[in-house]
This record gives C-alpha cells, sequence and structure tokens, in this order.
C-alpha cells in the first residue's frame, strides 16, 4: 500500500471514529438541549447575521446595538448554517456543525501528524487522541468555539508545513504559504489573542537566522533572501488582514482604532482582582467583575457607558490591582498556571479526575516524544509548536487559567504523544 493511500484511509478512519464519539455523546445528552454559556450568544449573534439583522446581541446591556464583545469567526459559520437551512431546530443544527468541524480537526491533526513526522501510526495515535480527548468531545457538543480555532490553526500550520518542504515549484511554496496564513489569521477572528503567535513566530524564526549566520550557515541555506522576504511580509500581511478588516468594522462603532474586542476588559479585571486572588476557591481563575467587593454593577454603567467605554473602564480597574498589588502577583501567577496545566481537578468528580488522568497521560507520552521526535520534525513546526505555547502561556498569565484556555496549545503535544505510542507499539511487536 502506498503512502497516499495509507494517509487517506487513516484520515477517513480517525474522522469516522470522531464523528461516531461526538455523536454518540450528543445522542445519550440530547442533541436538542438549548446553548448555554458562551454558546448561547455565538447562537444568539448567527441568528442575528442570518436573519440580515447585522452584528446585533439581543440579551447584552446594549441591546439591539452592533456589539463588540465576541468575534465573528465562529458566529459568521453558525449564521451559514442558519441562513442554509433555516427550518432546523437552531441548537440541533449549530450542535450538528459543531461535532462535523471537530471531528474534521481530528483528521487535519492525523494529516498535519503525518507530513511532520512522516508516520503512519503516530498520524492515527495522535488523530484518535484527539477524537477520544473527553474536553474536545465537551466543547464539541456544548458548541463553544474552540473546536473551529483547532480546525482552521491546524490547517494552516500544515498548508505552512507542506510550503516549507523541498521539491515544491516557486508558485505552490507561495500558494501554500498565503493560503496557510490566511487559516491563521482567520482563526484569530475566534480566539484573538492568538494574534501574539505571529509576532512570537517572528521571534523564534529571528533566533534562528542569528544563529545560522553565527554558524556560518545561512549563505548556503539563504537561497534567495529577496524573493524569501517578500513572501514573508506578504504572508504578515494576509495574517493581519482578517483582523484589521474587523478592526475597521469596530472603528464605525466605535470611532477608535484598534478594537478587536470589548471583551478584553471584563477578562482582564475578571482575572485579576482580590478575590481570585486571596480565595482559594477561585484562585487563578475568574470572577465576574459584579462579584468583586465595592465595584460598581455592570448594568449600572452602562446606563452612562457605552459598550467601548465599560471595556476600557474594566481594562483600567484590572491595571490599577496589577500595580498595587505587583509584588504578590507571583503567587496569582502561579495560581493561573496550575489551574492551566496541572492535570488535578479542582473540583472533585468521577469525570473531572478521568479527564486529569487522560491529560496526564497525554503529558507523559508527549514528553516521550518530544525527546525522541522533536529533531525529526521540521522547522516550521518547531518554531509554531513554540510561538503557540509562548502566546497562551502569556495569555493565560496576563487573563485567568483553566484547562480550557489550555486545550488549543495541548493539541500540539498530541503529534509527538501519538509518535511516542507509536513507537511503543512498535516495540512490543518486535518483541512478539
Amino acid at each position: 500500500m502506498n503512502a497516499e493511500r495509507k494517509k487517506r484511509m487513516v484520515c477517513l478512519a480517525v474522522l469516522v471514529v470522531a464523528l461516531v464519539l461526538r455523536l454518540g455523546l450528543s445522542l445519550k445528552l440530547g442533541m436538542w438541549q438549548p446553548m448555554t454559556s458562551d454558546a448561547f450568544y455565538y447562537k444568539e449573534l448567527a441568528q442575528s447575521l442570518a436573519a440580515g439583522e447585522g452584528y446585533v446581541g439581543r440579551t447584552t446591556y446594549w441591546p439591539g446595538e452592533p456589539t463588540l464583545v465576541r468575534l465573528p469567526g465562529w458566529p459568521t459559520l453558525v449564521a451559514a448554517v442558519f441562513w442554509l437551512a433555516p427550518s432546523v431546530h437552531a441548537d440541533l443544527a449549530m450542535r450538528l456543525l459543531a461535532l462535523v468541524v471537530d471531528a474534521a480537526a481530528a483528521g487535519v491533526i492525523a494529516l498535519l501528524t503525518w507530513r511532520v513526522l512522516k508516520s503512519f501510526w503516530a498520524a492515527a495515535g495522535a488523530g484518535l487522541i484527539y477524537a477520544a480527548h473527553p474536553t474536545a468531545l465537551y466543547l464539541a457538543y456544548d458548541g463553544d468555539s474552540e473546536p473551529f480555532f483547532i480546525l482552521l490553526a491546524t490547517a494552516g500550520a500544515l498548508l505552512l508545513v507542506m510550503a516549507s518542504e523541498k521539491n515544491r515549484s516557486s508558485r505552490s511554496i507561495v500558494f501554500l504559504a498565503l493560503a496557510g496564513s490566511l487559516l491563521l489569521g482567520v482563526s484569530c477572528l475566534v480566539r484573538p489573542n492568538y494574534l501574539l503567535t505571529g509576532l512570537f513566530l517572528a521571534v523564534v524564526y529571528a533566533i534562528r537566522f542569528v544563529g545560522e549566520r553565527l554558524a556560518g550557515h545561512g549563505e548556503q541555506e539563504a537561497g534567495k533572501p529577496g524573493a524569501a522576504l517578500v513572501l514573508l511580509a506578504g504572508c504578515v500581511v494576509i495574517f493581519l488582514l482578517p483582523a484589521l478588516m474587523w478592526c475597521a468594522r469596530n472603528a464605525r462603532v466605535t470611532e477608535r482604532f484598534p478594537v478587536l474586542s470589548t471583551l478584553g476588559g471584563q477578562t482582564l479585571y475578571g482575572g485579576n482582582n482580590s478575590i481570585v486572588a486571596n480565595d482559594l476557591t477561585y484562585w487563578g481563575y475568574w470572577a465576574f467583575p459584579d462579584s468583586v467587593p465595592g465595584e460598581k454593577k455592570m448594568a449600572e454603567l452602562a446606563r452612562t457607558m457605552s459598550e467601548y467605554e465599560v471595556d476600557r473602564y474594566y481594562i483600567a480597574r484590572g491595571l490599577e490591582y496589577i500595580k498595587a498589588n505587583w509584588f504578590s502577583m507571583p503567587r496569582l501567577w502561579l495560581g493561573k498556571l496550575v489551574r492551566s496545566y496541572v492535570p488535578v481537578p479542582w473540583k472533585p468528580s468521577w469525570s473531572a479526575y478521568a479527564l486529569g488522568f487522560y491529560r496526564l497521560v497525554i503529558y507523559i507520552l508527549a514528553a516521550i516524544g518530544l525527546i525522541g521526535a522533536w529533531r525529526l520534525t521540521p522547522t516550521f513546526f518547531r518554531a509554531f509548536f513554540l510561538a503557540l505555547w509562548l502566546t497562551n502561556i502569556f495569555s493565560i498569565v496576563v487573563f485567568w487559567g483553566c484547562a480550557r484556555f489550555a486545550f488549543p496549545a495541548e493539541v500540539t503535544l498530541l503529534s509527538f504523544a501519538g509518535w511516542a505510542g507509536a513507537e511503543r507499539i512498535g516495540r512490543v511487536r518486535e518483541k512478539r
């Protein structure tokens, strides 16, 4: 069996397994259950877009006004489904879309692993680990935006890895590089903090460039530096374009530029206040600003302030707290990191312990894989891996921590976990 046929088979198998698991869970929990939490607001925005009413929130403190709180990536895709199938129950349509998107993400993870490690079993392992991941299953069922971000980001990384491969025509390299950059840029309209990934990628490549020059390898590997710089500049522009277009829309609403979202203030102040710093129950987590002692209620602020002004107010309040308590901030930062990356349940339950054990196994396998397979992966994948993790850690330290926020970065561990599992299976087969 040739490599291309193996690749198609493993991706199809992963996709089928992922779909079966997600449909099975959804049928058990209820396909028509109403969306809750963030997904409720995404559905509301999608319904507004599908009805031709614009990007308007109906249950905000500013009902009927153009909103800037949540980014348009996921609601726009959901709105397309609502528009194409208006007679289908909204919660059912949104949930089915989320299940398909998340299953597709499992398939793309398998493809990416195949590209970077050239291993059938590693690709199958990485895809199946994601397919059965409790967090992925929960987020897909719940209709949250993370699966769509993971699909876009991994697909973008896959195209850029392909662009960096040798023996490709110049036209193919340009197309793959620009298409990959566009997908990564669109992913930032789902999770805006990953715009920093582009900055960290530039830093990683700058360090590599200087290292090559110091080692004397730069001249041999440079090729056509002028063309490479032009392509790099084009990739940066394409990557930033979706965010700039959304900022242009927001500038018409707020008369300010650049504004990506008005959720940053709530997130910053909610993750940096006396409750999350001093109450062990909330240590490193998030508290709605209304619950902070002595703080004005958001409903009261909304009577005299716009959505943008309330966001700026909360940013100022968050920065005030950090400045006033800078000496004790390391303890809060530790809480955020523990909440995010230590797979121990904060609220004990059998399901929480099962998730913690699943994550722990991934960490162990990934550590083995990183030691054994790091140098086997392409340069771009290593740079992307480091940039994504730097973005994730920085975002959690600045804002707040939970396992859900760590999940998009943990997905990059699956290729190495799949490789470690494949190596172990290979050794067992050899002994037999």
